[in-house]
């Protein structure tokens, strides 16, 4: 099953609209991890 669904996320990655919403989605993911921490006090 996660063969499967490494292939497939090759195949996904290999589309370039979809690698640019991958980086989009991973950048606010990241910011919301600073912002989170910064609230926390962990940094």
């Amino acid at each position: 099953m996660i063969l499967k669904s490494n292939e497939k996320r090759k195949k996904e990655v290999e589309d370039e609209n979809f690698r640019l919403e991958v980086e989009k989605v991973k950048k606010r993911v990241e910011n919301l991890e600073k912002r989170l921490t910064k609230r926390k006090g962990l940094s």
